[in-house]
């Protein structure tokens, strides 16, 4: 089998040395990867599977591996089973957050990762099923969305004890752990931690290297709990481990930690954790540190530094150190807007105690632009006081922010000193959202529980618009009106606004899965348009905002309105599907329409898709061109031929939203060809409805 593996896995791209060391790993998997039954028998693709599922684990110093073996395994998806085909979407998932830090990719991979499993049904599928809700909530903790991220991973460690994966449920009880850290719930993470360990330690107990990082992790709420002794008792654990796996990274973390410890311990502890830090240092200068760990090591052995120059008076050198951390930070894919908020708090300290008041609530402002975003209540009470006490001008431009979006107060700030009340016309992309059949949703709820679960889903959304340097113009009841300019340095405006409205439908099914049993799920109707506006600051003296108005404007409403009849999820003008690459995103010809009360026709069509070399690619693809086949008979007034046409892609995708739509244009053609073409008749098709 080993011999056979390796041969296999040289296919992929691997060299001789990576192939067999990868086989040998996947022979002998550890509690938690795959039951090693399933290598007995397996096919090609299978096996790949497997070795992908090893080697993802290691990620961080060898990511090359991981996406060789993936890219030949999306060449053959149609040959893996649904099941596979779940666990291999879970990996994509992994690798596009982990990897390359492409949030709204890993939202689709592990969407459709849990579509899979969870249509699969079986026993085996419902235990991967954890590992992928584990997975979610580990990418939701990362965005500091901790409410979500903790029901996913209460739902994992259900279907993991469920199962009896007891490896698994290891795995979750650490991601709770460190998710309570983060809000301060020491004595809980305590709890979590201590289950782990009791079964990574009767389980793997060679695993020195996790055991050493359980440890750590203990050690800091024993730290923050105020039992500094125990805590130094608990690092000193975590240094024995990692010391057994010589240059692995667990000894610098656990030194870190012991450093922690002696300050917290007493007054002359300074001196033991400068003598730690001298390690630290001595360390990065001659250890091959993994890339994926250097950031993250580089960051806290400066933010160490940094802590040990303030505790010494040395503001100087702790600004320099606290600086460093954060140019750390922004090279890293795993650092959490709680982190950067830390961090910037403890500068704008240290800018504050130098004098320097403008320069530390500019600090204390962007640090609770980090944590706005997160459910981290306590830290931002705390440092939106401070900022109310530093500089009330500051504290009062933030808290309006939070009505206007940041973004927004940007925006003004830089507009009314300039132009005044002067609108300018400018070409932006806009996007239209609204909630379909909300009326009937808001009958299941009382007043306040809805107002909860609809700041909840516009919280999902905004989130969407900023990842994307969207604006979110303003709130109109359960919709959204976003507005999309164009930055230096970045993708087109159509781009990023195509991805962001993309991103939208997947926050949202991952948003639906959290809704009470009985609440009927959402559902959303997209549109956007390109096009020139006038924008400006428009108002009174009073009260004045930054807006845009104008037809363009008009034509995304009108499109987001068209999505209730021709039943797509994202439509799009021409004028923006001309922006947007086709080798990069899948669009559907819908057709050319009049809205009702217009005397312009627009060519509409749905945004599917961002490529990804995925079956449903290929699917979609088949529809969009079966679609352009109808609009050119359309264009040629053969009418005759396109019902039957329309009635085949309907067929074709019986339980979306979209095979409504066809069926409604099937309806219009026979009443068209009931009633005689016009000569004039250009392929419009004349809506009676908003």
């Amino acid at each position: 089998m080993k011999q056979r593996l390796t041969q296999l896995l040289k296919t992929t791209g691997l060299t001789t040395a990576q192939a067999d060391e990868l086989a040998q790993s996947t022979l002998s998997p550890p509690p938690g990867s795959f039951d090693v039954s399933e290598l007995e028998g397996a096919d090609d693709p299978r096996l790949v599977l497997l070795a992908a599922i090893r080697a993802v684990v290691r990620l961080r110093d060898q990511q090359q591996i991981p996406r060789r073996l993936l890219a030949w395994l999306g060449e053959r998806e149609e040959q893996l089973a649904p099941y596979d085909r779940g666990r291999y979407w879970h990996l994509r998932g992994y690798l596009a957050w982990r990897g390359d830090g492409e949030v709204h990719r890993a939202y689709t991979a592990l969407n459709r990762g849990i579509r899979l499993l969870e249509g699969e049904g079986s026993a085996q599928a419902k235990g991967y099923l954890a590992r992928v809700l584990d997975t979610f909530g580990q990418l939701l903790h990362h965005q500091g969305i901790i409410s979500a991220a903790q029901r996913d991973f209460r739902k994992s460690l259900e279907l993991r004890e469920a199962s009896g994966d007891e490896a698994g449920a290891g795995i979750t009880l650490g991601n709770l752990a460190r998710l309570s850290m983060e809000i301060g719930d020491f004595r809980s993470a305590a709890d979590y931690l201590r289950r782990d360990l009791a079964i990574v330690e009767r389980l793997t107990p060679q695993l020195t290297g996790l055991r050493s990082q359980l440890s750590s992790h203990l050690g800091v709420c024993l730290l923050e709990a105020g039992d500094p002794q125990a805590a130094r008792r608990a690092f000193e654990s975590a240094a024995s481990l990692a010391s057994k796996d010589p240059g692995a990274p667990g000894e610098a973390f656990a030194r870190i930690g012991l450093a922690r410890a002696a300050m917290a311990a007493d007054d002359a502890g300074l001196d033991g954790a400068a003598t730690h830090l001298g390690w630290l240092e001595e360390y990065l200068a001659s250890a091959q540190t993994p890339p994926g760990l250097l950031a993250e090591l580089e960051a806290n052995v400066r933010l160490l530094a940094g802590d040990i120059h303030w505790a010494s008076g040395e503001t100087g050198a702790a600004a320099e150190a606290y600086r460093g951390a954060l140019a750390w930070f922004d090279r890293s894919h795993t650092a959490s807007p709680l982190e950067y908020a830390q961090l910037l708090n403890k500068l704008a300290q240290v800018e504050l105690h130098a004098g320097r008041r403008l320069e530390g609530a500019q600090l204390l402002r962007q640090a609770l632009q980090r944590l706005d975003a997160t459910a981290m209540d306590a830290l931002r009470t705390e440092v939106e006081g401070q900022l109310k006490e530093v500089s009330k001008e500051l504290w009062l431009l933030h808290c309006s922010g939070r009505f206007l979006g940041q973004g927004q107060l940007e925006l003004l700030l830089e507009l009314a000193g300039q132009q005044g009340f002067r609108g300018d016309l400018e070409n932006m992309v806009i996007l239209f959202s609204d909630i379909r059949r909300f009326t009937a949703i808001s009958e299941h709820l009382t007043p306040s529980s809805l107002i909860e679960v609809l700041n909840d889903y516009l919280s999902h959304m905004t989130r969407c618009i900023e990842r994307f340097g969207g604006i979110v113009d303003k709130f109109i009841g359960d919709a959204v009106m976003a507005l999309f300019l164009e930055k230096e340095n970045a993708e087109p405006a159509a781009v990023r606004a195509a991805r962001a409205a993309l991103m939208m439908q997947d926050e949202l099914e991952h948003f639906n899965r959290s809704l009470p049993e009985g609440l009927p799920r959402f559902q959303v109707g997209i549109g956007l348009h390109s096009g020139q506006v006038v924008a400006g600051i428009i108002g009174s003296p009073q009260k004045r905002s930054y807006t845009a108005i104008g037809d363009s404007v008009n034509t995304a409403s009108r499109l987001e309105g068209m999505t209730k009849i021709l039943g797509g999820g994202i439509l799009i003008s021409r004028q923006l599907a001309d922006q947007i690459p086709g080798q990069s995103f899948i669009k559907r010809p819908v057709g050319r329409f009049r809205p009702k009360g217009r005397d312009e026709a627009v060519d509409v069509f749905e945004l599917m898709l961002e490529r990804d070399g995925s079956l449903a690619e290929g699917e979609l693809e088949s529809e969009a061109q079966g679609c352009a086949r109808v609009t050119e008979l359309v264009a040629a007034r053969g009418l005759a031929e396109v019902r039957g046409q329309l009635a085949a892609l309907a067929s074709g995708c019986q339980d979306a939203a979209r095979a409504a739509g066809y069926r409604f244009l099937s309806r219009e053609v026979e009443a068209l060809e009931a009633a005689g073409l016009p000569d004039d008749w250009s392929g419009e098709i004349i809506l009676k409805d908003k």
